[in-house]
């Protein structure tokens, strides 16, 4: 479930810690976590946990720039203890996805970096 959701497509710089770099697109939205466990009549016993806020990150990637996005999409599954994303400073934040889009065929890439809060 969805509580809230932040887009905006205004660009702005983020600093993940290995330097920054300009984003296209960023997301915020918050997620619930929920606890479920199965009983012995057969139904389910569901309770709220709690809260975790996701930052979704997303741009395009020049030539020049590649093996600066490698290096960042390697940290997936990771801990970032720092990071800047705009005017915010955030820390321990989990890099729960990182991918890196390199079309044969075209000169420009993308990135996308989901990161959670832990």
């Amino acid at each position: 479930m969805t509580v809230t959701s932040t887009a905006s497509k205004e660009p702005l710089t983020a600093d993940l810690g290995t330097g920054s770099f300009t984003v296209g697109d960023h997301f915020r939205h918050d997620e619930t976590l929920v606890s479920e466990i199965p009983l012995m009549n057969g139904s389910f016993d569901r309770r709220i946990l709690g809260f975790v806020t996701v930052y979704t990150l997303s741009g395009k990637v020049l030539p020049q720039d590649v093996s600066f996005f490698e290096g960042l999409c390697a940290c997936a599954g990771t801990v970032l203890e720092s990071v800047t994303i705009g005017t915010a400073s955030l820390s321990n934040l989990y890099v729960s996805k990182a991918e890196l889009t390199l079309p044969g065929d075209s000169h420009t890439g993308s990135y996308k970096i989901v990161l959670r809060e832990l």
